[in-house]
């Protein structure tokens, strides 16, 4: 069983490979084809024929403007109904792929795909020989992500018959891929990757002292923190030659740097950040300053700013390892880009969603308060970290 923040995490992923949205990037409610044969509509994959009563609240809250309100519920929707994968196997990367085969399939159609993975008889209980063969194959859940993918895919041939000849197919297809990406960015996080001379500034490490000995430097000598990892993204585009005069400061939602990292490569709909501060205090850049990453929700301003992300799920507040090279890095981006305390906002000033989070809620902020009470909690930090 995973931890809370893994379920959540699970349920988000979820939510964002079956959400339709609008312009603005908030939840929409998706009418249906004729073809799908399910209800008339659905939001983020909830259906109005299967869960009449939530999808319903759901449109409603869309309805009236309450954006936010209808994801964290629809979140919590999602995380709720999928829980029935969650005593089946104890190594949350096996979990979190069967939470989602569960919300697509059901939970007797997850449990027959388990079945069919672990080679036992698909009656859709997990019962003591199920347990048995799955507690053997989870011993390699790589290889059991592998198996479990192809046995969704046979699944869905020989059960539900539906093959190429669908107008679903192709889309069903990229589903489980994705899935099955999100869900092995559970195993084991890989080692801590040297920086490549191409990333940003050409540059060696200063031994030791936790920053770039040789990127640019302000008036005041502001040096850029050691990216301890380069992780590549082609979830980017040209900036356009536009100069960069903001930074938006994000939060993550989930504690697991790996799934963030992996949805910022391989997530739908496509977004990315130019960097990821952990919560230890390591820093993994994404996205070249020089280029424009999909934070903000707003294409205009990805185009003039960067975006910073926080490794944090509701409810947390920066750590003091996370705060130290979050504050060197914004004060040396503010310096070498010449921007202003005032250009250093919350990702709620541009849009209407409860980032930041709790991230500066002992300086007066908190996830849902206004951009005004945000920006000056954020504010508040900086001047706290010598900003």
């Amino acid at each position: 069983m995973g931890t809370p923040e893994q379920r959540l995490a699970s349920a988000k992923s979820i939510l964002n490979f079956e959400a339709r949205r609008d312009a603005n990037g908030h939840l929409a409610v998706y009418h249906l084809p004729v073809e799908d044969g399910g209800g008339t509509y659905e939001v983020a994959g909830i259906n109005e024929k299967y869960h009449p009563d939530e999808a319903a609240r759901l449109a409603g809250l869309i309805a009236a403007g309450k954006f936010d309100q209808a994801e964290l519920e629809a979140i919590e929707i999602i995380a709720a109904f999928t829980d029935v994968a969650s005593p089946w196997c104890d190594v949350f990367a096996i979990e979190c792929y069967l939470r989602d085969c569960a919300f697509n399939r059901g939970p007797r159609g997850a449990a027959r795909i388990l079945q069919r993975a672990v080679d036992v008889a698909d009656d859709g209980d997990i019962g003591p020989l199920s347990k048995a063969a799955i507690a053997n194959r989870k011993k390699n859940p790589g290889a059991l992500l592998d198996e479990l993918r192809s046995a969704r895919e046979e699944y869905e041939r020989k059960v539900v018959h539906r093959d190429e000849t669908s107008i679903f197919w192709k889309g069903l297809v990229n589903r489980w891929n994705k899935a099955l990406t999100f869900a092995k960015s559970f195993i084991d996080a890989p080692a801590e990757q040297p920086i490549p001379e191409h990333a940003g500034h050409e540059h060696e490490h200063h031994d030791g002292q936790g920053v770039c000995e040789t990127c640019g430097s302000g008036n005041d000598g502001s040096t850029k923190p050691v990216v301890n990892r380069w992780e590549p993204t082609s979830h980017q585009s040209s900036r356009n030659n536009t100069d960069i005069d903001r930074i938006i400061v994000h939060y993550t939602t989930s504690r697991n740097i790996e799934g963030s990292i992996s949805w910022f490569k391989h997530g739908s709909p496509r977004t990315s950040a130019h960097y990821i501060v952990g919560r230890d205090g390591s820093l993994v850049q994404m996205v070249n300053d020089s280029d424009r990453a999909w934070h903000a929700g707003n294409s205009s301003m990805n185009a003039r700013s960067i975006g910073i992300e926080h490794v944090a799920a509701l409810g947390d507040t920066i750590t003091a390892e996370q705060a130290k090279t979050s504050a060197a890095l914004i004060a040396w981006l503010m310096e070498e880009y010449e921007i202003d305390k005032d250009g250093v906002i919350p990702h709620c000033c541009v849009k209407s969603t409860s980032c930041c989070g709790d991230l500066f809620k002992d300086f007066g902020g908190g996830a849902g308060r206004s951009c005004d009470v945000q920006k000056s909690a954020l504010h508040k930090w900086m001047t706290s970290m010598g900003i």
